[in-house]
């Protein structure tokens, strides 16, 4: 097609409806520099489709119904300096697929996580996905800060709490044991971010570069566990207090639990916690993925890519599982509370007994609530709704560091992509184009 231009040096075939672009259509152009194939109709690209443009520096695929690339389709391209992806769900996305970029200096994706699979990449966008960076784990500085002081206040407060406990005689050994049981589950959530955290430290200002071998790692699944059946379990034992207190309230004559119905109860709960946290570590990676490495902080919660690999799973622990136990502590706590009016007028409930009542309230509503943002965020993402908060974080992330680089690197300005004049919307050229340039030899 293009046999009798082989001097072109760009171009730019964008917007055009391109289906189908057959394997020798570039073959004669090898002087070729800049091509830019971004809002077409191609749902493939074969794998030999630029093995003869060597000299090629700029490529732009965005855009197009494209949901695999051959691994092999970049081989031969060992000067390209910019890449575009935009747009683009690459289902097969790999390491291998960039190690022969050599010289890349540019890539853009759509989803952060893709960054991983280009690692020596110095300028990734986006930079971001509003809690890790190409940076650092942890993108901001309130996040490095609060991450410890909730480290220690997890592990200090509930040892404190724990050991008190123990110490300390109390009249009611079941409440003790309960306490104690979620101030162990609420302790392994401090050992997480004490990990987090560290692995922080250890990747600050490189954290693109160990992404991958990270969230891949035996690690990272342990890590993700430990926060799941810490999570979990609090919310288990949360939901057992509430349903005990409300018996224990609203049927004072007739419901008691015993020392060893508590202890077994804690058995199960734990067990329970357990399966839930270690099963996606058993399951085939082709069933749920890489479920704990969905994100650096190696907690599964699938926002970013909420119908990523194991996305159903999450889905039913956090949406699921978590709703009804929520749904449990609120019913019980509000049923409790009318029983109370009900009960002080007829004189048969103990004042010590609704103090009681009042100061396990605080315990559990104070837990609880920490999952309602968690919940409402989960559904916002799976109904692809616009989440403010964390766009915000987003484009204020990429802000930031193009004004970094402007300042730091004077190699930025001439960012091939930039330079092409797109306004990042799919509808504004209408137009098909085709740019020839060429130059005399």
């Amino acid at each position: 097609m293009f046999n009798q231009f082989q001097q072109v040096r760009v171009l730019a075939l964008e917007n055009n409806v391109i289906e189908k672009i057959e394997e020798s259509t570039f073959d004669f152009l090898k002087d070729l520099l800049d091509l830019d194939l971004s809002y077409n109709n191609l749902p493939n690209v074969n794998g030999r489709l630029f093995e003869n443009n060597k000299e090629m520096t700029s490529l732009s695929l965005a855009y197009n119904p494209l949901k695999q690339l051959p691994t092999d389709v970049f081989i031969t391209m060992t000067k390209l300096a910019s890449l575009d992806l935009q747009g683009l769900k690459i289902d097969n996305i790999n390491n291998r697929m960039f190690q022969p970029l050599e010289r890349l200096k540019f890539i853009y994706f759509s989803h952060f996580s893709y960054c991983q699979y280009a690692p020596r990449v110095p300028n990734c966008k986006p930079r971001s996905d509003g809690i890790s960076s190409i940076h650092d784990l942890l993108e901001k500085q309130a996040f490095r800060v609060w991450v410890w002081i909730m480290a220690l206040m997890c592990l200090l407060g509930n040892l404190v709490v724990f050991m008190c406990r123990n110490i300390i005689a109390e009249q009611s050994q079941m409440q003790s044991l309960i306490i104690r049981n979620l101030c162990v589950a609420d302790f392994f959530m401090g050992i997480y971010l004490v990990i987090i955290g560290s692995q922080d430290i250890s990747f600050r200002g490189d954290y693109n570069k160990h992404a991958y071998n990270w969230i891949t790692s035996v690690g990272c699944e342990i890590t993700g566990s430990i926060a799941m059946v810490s999570s979990e379990v609090s919310l288990m034992i949360l939901c057992y207090m509430s349903i005990e207190r409300f018996l224990y309230i609203t049927r004072p004559f007739s419901h008691a639990v015993t020392i060893k119905g508590a202890i077994i109860s804690m058995v199960i709960i734990w067990l329970v916690g357990l399966v839930l946290s270690l099963l996606p570590t058993m399951l085939s990676k082709e069933i749920l993925g890489h479920f704990y490495g969905s994100n650096g902080v190696c907690f599964p919660l699938h926002i970013y890519h909420p119908f990523s690999n194991g996305w159903q799973y999450s889905a039913s622990i956090m949406l699921g599982l978590n709703s009804v136990a929520l749904i449990i502590i609120t019913s019980c706590y509000i049923a409790m509370f009318v029983s109370i009016q009900t009960t002080r007028r007829k004189a048969k409930l103990k004042a010590k007994d609704i103090s009681i009542a009042k100061r396990f309230f605080l315990i559990v509503i104070t837990d609880a609530m920490c999952w309602v943002p968690i919940i409402v965020v989960k559904v916002c993402a799976m109904s692809n709704m616009y989440i403010s908060v964390y766009q915000m974080s987003r484009s204020m992330s990429d802000a930031r560091s193009d004004a970094t680089a402007d300042e730091l690197s004077p190699n930025h300005k001439a960012d091939p992509v930039s330079m092409i004049s797109h306004d990042g919307k799919a509808s504004t050229a209408s137009t098909p184009k085709c740019l020839l340039l060429t130059t005399d030899k």
